[in-house]
C-alpha cells in the first residue's frame, strides 16, 4: 500500500519532485519511530535492535557523567556469552590539550574467557574486526574497564561481533558507573528506557532522506530516470509499510477498548496480529535503493601525480580569505602541489611541496561522525591564507605518490573570509561514501539479515573505490559461507579496481583488501625476498619457497596476481605437531637476534611474520618425522603429508634468482589446493 505521504507523479521526477519525497519520507518515517509500540518498529523494522550491517561500524556512545568504570553485559538472567569485537574510549587525560584516545589507561577484567586467546585486554589492543572478547556461556557475563581519576571519558565506541551470530546480541548493553558504583545504562536497545535508541534510529532514518535527496545530484543524466524509479518506489513500500502499521496500532486500541467494556459480553475477543511484511518485498526494496546508491557513486576517486591528470574542484561562486584542505584516510595522506586560480583563470597563488604539507593532524576524535561510519583514519588538515578576500576560480591539486593517491580519497575543502567565521564546506570529496553509508543503514533497517545479493556487491564496489582496506576482514566473515554473495562481493571489488588510473590498484584477498605484491617495485620485492632468506640461512635453517609464492613460480612464473605477501618454509627435522609452536619461538629469537626484525604471526600456529613497510612475508614452520611432513594446511591447521614430495630439497628460478623449493612443487600445490591449483581462485580462503 503506497503512502498517501508519499504521493507523487509516476513519471520521472524534477530534483524538487525527489527532494519534496525525501522530506515527506523523512517527517513521515520519523514520526513513526518516534511514537510506535515497539514491537510495531520491530515488526516494521527487524533491524531495529541489530542486523548484521551493524558489524561493519561502531556504535557511538556519549558519556555525559563523570564514569570511572564501564561494563559491557550480556545479562537475561539466563546463561549467555558476551561477545564483541573492540571498543575504544574517547576523553581527556588532565593536565593534556584535546581530545584522543585514552582507552591504553583502562585496567581491564572479565568475567570468564572462552579461551586463552580471548584475554581481557584484548578488546582495546587485539585488531580491529576480530572477535576479542567470548566468555564461557553463563549467567550476567561482563566485561569491564576501569579508568584513573585523571582521565574523563566523553565517548564510547563500541565495535559489535563480527558475522551472522550478530542477531543474537540484542541483549549486549553498556553501562558507567562514578565512584559511588551504582551503574546506569548508556547503551541498551532492547530495553531503551531512556529513547536513546529510538532516537538514534530516528536519525538514521533523517540521514538516509536526506543523503538520498541529495545523491541526484551526482547521477548521470542517463541514470537519472533509473535513479528516481527507484527511490520513488522504495521509499513508498517502505511507507506503504509504515501505514499499514499504522493502520493496525489503531485497529488494536479500537480492541483495547472493546475489551474493557464488553469483556462480559465477548470475553474471547482478540487483538489483531501484527501485519507481516513479505521477505521479497523486503528485498525488492532494498535492491531498488541499492541500485539508486551504486548510480550515484561514480568512478574511482584517486587523482593524478602531476597538474595534468590532477584534481580540479570547481569553486566558482565562493569567496574566501582562508581555504582549508583536509583529507583523510586509513593511511596518511598528502598533496604534492596546488593552483588556486580566480574565475578569470588568473593564477592566485602556487602551492608548491612543502606549502602543502599537512602540518595540523586532528585527533580522529574530534570527527565523530567520521569515527561512526568505521573509518579509523589518519587527518590531515592546512589552512592556505590567501592575499586578501577574493573570488576564488579553482582549486587544482595532485598527489605526492601512487600511495598518497589512494590515501586522499577523501579531501575536504572549507573556507571563511574572516577569522572570527565558521568553516563553510564547498567541497567534499567523501559525500558519496557518507551518503552510501546513510542509506545502507536504512537497509539494514528493513531487511535486518534477509540481504539480497546486491548488499555484498555494493559494499566490496565501495570499500575498494574509497579504499577501505580494514575493511575486508568483516567483508569476509559475512559472505565467505555463501557462494553467490562471495561472488558478489568480488565482482563489485573488481569492477572498480580496474578503473582505478593513478594510484597503486587494490585486490580483494584472503587478508582483505590489499595492493598485490606484483604492483609493487619488484626489484625492491625480491631485494626483500632475498634478504630474509640469506638471514634464514645465518640462522641455521634450509628455507623454501611456499605456499602461494610457491604457487605462483610454477605457474604464473611470477607472484599470483591478487597475492599480497610472500610465503617460505623450513623444515624441522624430528619435530612433530606439537613441537612446532616452540620451534616457531625458537626462530623469532634468533632472527631477531641475527638482525632479522620479525614477530609472531598468529599464537596458535607455526607462522612468523617479517614486515619491511608495505611488505610482508611470512615464515611457516614444518616438521618432519620419517616418511611424514607437518605442515600448515586449513585455517592453519597442521595435517600430516607424505614427506617424498617436500624432500629432499630442489633448486627453483623463479624471477632471476635461484632459490630452494620442495622436490615436487606441483604435488605440494596440488596437496594445498587441489587437482584444481591450475586455476586461479581470488576467494581462496578468504
Amino acid at each position: 500500500m503506497a503512502s498517501r505521504a508519499l504521493e507523487c507523479s509516476k513519471a520521472s521526477m524534477s530534483d524538487n519532485s525527489i527532494s519534496s519525497l525525501c522530506s515527506s519520507f523523512k517527517e513521515q518515517s520519523q514520526t513513526f519511530v518516534a511514537s510506535a509500540r515497539r514491537p510495531m518498529l520491530q515488526q516494521a523494522f527487524p533491524g531495529y535492535i541489530v542486523s548484521p550491517g551493524d558489524c561493519f561500524y561502531p556504535v557511538r556512545i556519549d558519556v555525559r557523567s563523570p564514569f570511572s568504570t564501564f561494563h559491557v553485559r550480556a545479562g537475561k538472567n539466563k546463561p549467555l556469552w558476551l561477545c564483541f569485537s573492540r571498543i575504544v574510549f574517547a576523553g581527556y587525560i588532565e593536565g593534556e590539550k584535546g581530545i584522543t584516545d585514552v582507552s591504553e589507561h583502562a585496567v581491564c577484567s572479565v568475567s570468564s574467557m572462552y579461551s586463552k586467546k580471548h584475554t581481557a585486554e584484548n578488546p582495546i589492543k587485539g585488531a580491529f574486526y576480530f572477535n576479542n572478547t567470548h566468555t564461557q556461556k553463563e549467567t550476567d557475563p561482563w566485561w569491564r574497564a576501569e579508568f584513573p581519576d585523571n582521565v574523563r571519558v566523553s565517548a564510547v565506541y563500541l565495535y559489535r561481533r563480527v558475522g551472522w551470530e550478530i542477531m543474537n546480541d540484542a541483549h549486549v548493553r553498556v553501562t558507567g558507573a562514578g565512584k559511588d558504583g551504582k551503574e546506569q545504562a548508556l547503551y541498551y536497545p532492547e530495553v531503551d528506557e531512556n529513547n536513546k535508541h529510538r532516537d538514534l534510529v530516528k536519525t538514521r532514518m533523517g540521514a538516509a532522506a536526506d543523503a538520498l535527496a541529495e545523491m541526484r545530484g551526482r547521477v548521470a543524466d542517463a541514470d537519472m530516470q533509473e535513479f528516481d524509479t527507484c527511490v520513488r518506489e522504495s521509499l513508498e513500500s517502505i511507507g506503504g509499510t509504515i501505514e499499514t502499521m499504522r493502520a493496525h496500532d489503531s485497529a488494536t486500541a479500537m480492541s483495547r477498548v472493546a475489551r474493557k467494556y464488553a469483556r462480559k459480553v465477548l470475553p474471547n475477543i482478540e487483538t489483531p496480529a501484527l501485519p507481516s511484511v513479505g521477505d521479497d518485498m523486503r528485498r525488492d526494496v532494498a535492491e531498488k535503493l541499492i541500485r539508486a546508491t551504486d548510480l550515484a557513486l561514480g568512478g574511482a576517486k584517486d587523482f593524478g601525480l602531476t597538474p595534468e591528470d590532477g584534481l580540479e574542484i570547481d569553486m566558482r561562486g565562493v569567496e574566501a580569505k582562508f581555504i582549508r584542505v583536509r583529507a583523510y584516510g586509513e593511511l596518511p595522506p598528502g598533496l604534492s602541489g596546488g593552483r588556486i586560480s580566480a574565475p578569470d583563470g588568473t593564477l592566485i597563488k602556487e602551492l608548491k611541496k612543502p606549502a602543502l604539507n599537512f602540518k595540523y593532524k586532528p585527533s580522529v576524535f574530534t570527527e565523530p561522525e567520521i569515527y561512526s561510519m568505521g573509518l579509523v583514519t589518519q587527518v590531515r588538515s592546512r589552512v592556505v591564507t590567501l592575499p586578501e578576500r577574493q573570488s576564488v576560480g579553482k582549486f587544482l591539486v595532485w598527489s605526492v605518490n601512487r600511495q598518497h593517491a589512494g590515501n586522499a580519497c577523501f579531501l575536504e575543502i572549507c573556507v571563511r573570509s574572516t577569522e572570527d567565521e565558521p568553516w563553510r564546506m564547498v567541497y567534499d570529496r567523501g559525500a558519496a561514501y557518507k551518503n552510501a553509508y546513510s542509506v545502507l543503514r536504512l537497509v539494514d533497517l528493513f531487511v535486518a539479515d534477509k540481504w539480497p545479493v546486491a548488499y555484498p556487491r555494493l559494499i566490496g564496489k565501495l570499500y575498494t573505490q574509497y579504499r577501505r582496506r580494514r575493511m575486508g576482514v568483516p567483508m569476509a566473515r559475512m559472505v565467505r559461507d555463501r557462494e553467490d554473495f562471495n561472488q558478489a562481493t568480488f565482482d563489485g571489488s573488481n569492477e572498480i579496481a580496474g578503473k582505478i588510473r593513478h594510484a597503486a590498484p587494490l585486490k580483494l584477498g584472503k587478508h582483505g583488501l590489499r595492493v598485490p605484491i606484483i604492483e609493487r617495485d619488484q626489484k625492491m620485492v625480491m631485494a626483500f625476498l632475498e634478504h630474509c632468506m640469506e638471514k634464514i640461512t645465518e640462522a641455521g635453517y634450509k628455507p623454501m619457497l611456499m605456499y602461494g609464492t610457491l604457487l605462483g613460480a610454477i605457474r604464473e612464473k611470477d607472484f599470483i596476481p591478487h597475492d599480497d605477501d610472500m610465503d617460505v618454509a623450513v623444515i624441522i627435522e624430528g619435530a612433530g605437531p606439537k613441537d612446532l609452536n616452540a620451534e616457531r619461538d625458537k626462530c623469532i629469537a634468533t632472527l631477531n637476534e641475527i638482525g632479522l626484525k620479525c614477530n609472531l604471526g598468529t599464537p596458535h600456529a607455526p607462522l612468523i611474520h617479517v614486515h619491511k613497510g608495505a611488505l610482508t612475508l611470512d615464515i611457516f614452520m614444518l616438521g618432519h618425522k620419517g616418511d611424514t611432513v607437518y605442515w600448515p594446511h586449513t585455517k592453519l591447521a597442521v595435517v600430516p603429508e607424505r614427506a617424498d614430495i617436500f624432500l629432499p630439497a630442489k633448486k627453483l628460478e623463479f624471477k632471476g634468482s635461484v632459490f630452494d623449493a620442495p622436490a615436487d612443487p606441483e604435488a605440494v600445490s596440488e596437496a594445498r589446493y587441489g587437482p584444481d591449483w591450475k586455476t586461479p581462485i581470488q576467494s581462496f580462503e578468504w
